[in-house]
């Protein structure tokens, strides 16, 4: 094949991927779909849980692991039972803020 045959396809790929992107994302963030305060609890929590279910393998692991912890935990469960009660009659929501724990804190 000469050099012009391989240059077309890529350039074709180049021009379909730029279409593609020109507009919106191909992917959603999954907190995207609900509420600005919601997505950000959302974001929140998952921190805070991914957190939580980590293991300190030394000090000063344990020492990050505790203060992120801290930045990401600390008031959600507060924050958690306020949306519930904002967005009580919003069955998408409070399916999400279902599949949280009320009491981590």
């Amino acid at each position: 094949m000469t050099q012009n045959k391989l240059a077309r396809p890529f350039f074709v790929l180049l021009l379909t991927l730029s279409i593609n992107c020109a507009g919106k994302p191909i992917v959603k963030k999954k907190s995207a779909i609900f509420p600005k305060e919601v997505s950000a609890f959302i974001l929140r929590r998952d921190d805070c849980d991914h957190f939580r279910g980590e293991e300190a393998t030394d000090d000063q692991r344990a020492s990050e692991l505790k203060a992120a912890m801290e930045k990401s935990c600390k008031g959600t469960d507060a924050e958690l039972s306020g949306l519930k009660m904002k967005y009580e009659t919003d069955k998408r929501v409070m399916q999400k803020l279902k599949s949280y724990e009320d009491d981590i804190e």
